[in-house]
């Protein structure tokens, strides 16, 4: 506990900051022409809540995919070296999903200015508990960083079979 409380005051103090944690219906990444910045995603509508009409209740354990995706975004201040970026589901019990959804490794080098950084994005899938309110929590060396919620709630209105 301590040793993750000293790696968050460090990451408080130089970085790696999270500058965007959003789930959004579509990333556009267009080709820019020379002399233009490079990889600038376009983040259109940005989602907080999905209504799912189902006839039938989703298992608890199966893996849904949602036409969603998760767009995070870290740059790196004044911190150098290598840290492991981790996206970890939290259900709506507040469990903890053991598996991370995400692993890599995010390189920052002494040559890099402090804006320098990665958009990670992700296709929303999530391991299915209940409806409600699902975390997608970013850790950077196993320090949590920053998180962003998504709810999941059914489709009030009754389906209606036509004979």
């Amino acid at each position: 506990m301590a040793k993750t409380r000293r790696k968050l005051n460090r990451m408080m103090q130089t970085g790696p900051y999270c500058a965007a944690a959003l789930i959004v219906e579509k990333m556009l990444k267009e080709s820019n022409p020379p002399g233009a910045a490079h990889n600038i995603p376009s983040l259109i509508r940005i989602v907080d809540k999905l209504t799912v009409g189902t006839t039938e209740s989703p298992k608890v354990g199966d893996i849904y995919a949602f036409p969603v995706e998760a767009f995070f975004s870290v740059k790196g201040g004044d911190f150098k070296g290598e840290c492991v970026f981790a996206l970890h589901q939290i259900a709506p019990s507040g469990k903890r999903h053991p598996k991370p959804a995400v692993t890599t490794s995010l390189e920052f080098k002494s040559d890099q200015p402090p804006e320098f950084g990665y958009n990670i994005n992700w296709p929303v899938s999530l391991v299915w508990e209940t409806f409600g309110r699902y975390w997608l929590q970013v850790e950077l060396d196993g320090v949590p960083l920053c998180r962003t919620a998504i709810s999941v709630v059914q489709d009030p209105t009754p389906m209606v079979s036509k004979a």
